[in-house]
């Protein structure tokens, strides 16, 4: 089990890698058969926690990430609707609505390269870990510790 302090301090700081951020040995241990477990290959675990951290797009993950494109577009133009029911369906109305240029901008700013979008998404292929996003994996290890703990004084 895993302190939610130590939780806490790793989801504030996603772009750095958690190796250097108080992670012991069995911290990364668990939190490789987790990340393996959604999909994640050892040797970018590795790349991620000891070197390199997170793109913003890996922490809060594809779902997320839709989301928050589809809530901004809603901002600016009322008049939008996007699908974010599916991978599928999200890229087919970008495509039809011409907002996908707008797609590869938001995508970039979050780390993730034009070709790798336009790859990626007609694809539709996607890891569970990437499309659930780094952080909120973390948040559930800590609501999971959490709940534990208190099952355990009761």
């Amino acid at each position: 089990m895993i302190e939610q302090k130590k939780i806490q301090k790793w989801l504030n700081a996603t772009n750095r890698p958690i190796k250097q951020n108080g992670a012991t040995n069995e911290d990364l241990a668990l939190l490789r058969t987790v990340m393996e477990a959604h999909g994640m290959h050892p040797s970018l675990f590795y790349n991620r926690v000891a070197y390199i951290g997170f793109e913003p797009w890996e922490a809060f993950g594809i779902k997320d990430s839709i989301t928050e494109f589809a809530n901004k577009l809603a901002v600016k133009d009322s008049t939008i609707e996007v699908c974010t029911d599916s991978i599928d369906q999200f890229w087919n109305t970008l495509k039809s609505q011409g907002l996908h240029p707008e797609f590869y901008r938001y995508m970039a700013e979050l780390g993730m390269s034009r070709m790798t979008v336009k790859k990626r998404f007609e694809q539709g292929k996607f890891k569970p870990w990437e499309l659930i996003g780094w952080c909120n994996i973390l948040r559930t290890m800590g609501q999971e510790d959490t709940a534990s703990s208190v099952e355990e004084t009761t």
